[in-house]
Parts: C-alpha cells; structure tokens; sequence
C-alpha cells in the first residue's frame, strides 16, 4: 500500500513560507508599537520661552542665540533642538539640558553667524537624546539682538 503525503521538499518550502510571514508581522506590529511610544511620550513634552512683562527672554549676537527656556510638560526633557532660520541658511543645534517637569533654566547655543540675519527660531524638546517631538515646536518670529 502507498501512502500518499507531502514530499520532503514542498514541506520544507511551505514551512519556510510561514516563518518568513510570521517574522514580517512581528516585525511591523513592533514597529508600530514603538512609533506609538514616542507619540505618546511627546503628549507629555512641551518646551516655552519665557516671557516677563511680554518679552519673551532671548536674544542672539552673531554667533549665539541666549534664552530662557521652560519646560511646559509632564515628562523629563533631555535636550532642546533649537533651529535658526536666518536670510542666507538654516542652522539647527542640540542643547543637552536635564529638565523636569516646571524647570525654567537659562540656556545659550552656537548657532554659527553665516546664517544671515535671523527671522525665526524654533525651539523643540527632546525626550531622549534624539527623539525630537516636532508637534510641539515653540516658535519665535522676532528675536532681539542682545
């Protein structure tokens, strides 16, 4: 009697097949879980400049940009992105800084003087090194030389 079944070949092929497919949906349903992680941490993250009897604290020379930062959030802030956009180029530099929830300190950043004149800078907080929450970019239009 003959029995019929799979041949060694078209099992391993077919066992293949599904380790492949497994692997691609573990991958991307971690992928979005770890796209989902940030978003929820950046509700949490806010950065302001501070504003005293409605002038907001910064000012720049040629090569720096001085202000006065505080964090809006829930969560701890690792850094500031700070990016000025001037007449002749963009310049964007990373501010370390350890900030908690509240924390108003004061900061300073090079920003490099062939940017032009400057016309707008933004101020971005980071969660972690590197992880810039860009929904939640504190603009100023009108920064005063120092």
């Amino acid at each position: 009697m003959r029995k019929k079944g799979l041949s060694p070949l078209v099992s391993s092929v077919l066992l293949i097949s599904f380790a492949i497919v497994l692997g691609i949906l573990v991958m991307s349903w971690g992928k979005a879980e770890q796209g989902k992680r940030v978003v929820d941490v950046c509700d949490k993250a806010g950065v302001e400049i501070v504003s005293i009897n409605d002038e907001l604290q910064a000012c720049y020379t040629d090569t720096k940009i001085f202000f006065t930062a505080g964090n809006t959030g829930e969560g701890i802030l690792s850094g500031i992105k700070v990016t000025a956009i001037g007449s002749q180029d963009i310049g964007n530099e990373e501010v370390v800084v350890d900030m908690g929830p509240a924390d108003v300190t004061r900061l300073e950043t090079i920003y490099g003087g062939n940017v032009g004149e400057l016309l707008q800078v933004r101020f971005a907080p980071e969660i972690n090194l590197g992880e810039v929450c860009a929904n939640k970019i504190f603009i100023v239009d009108e920064i005063s030389r120092c």
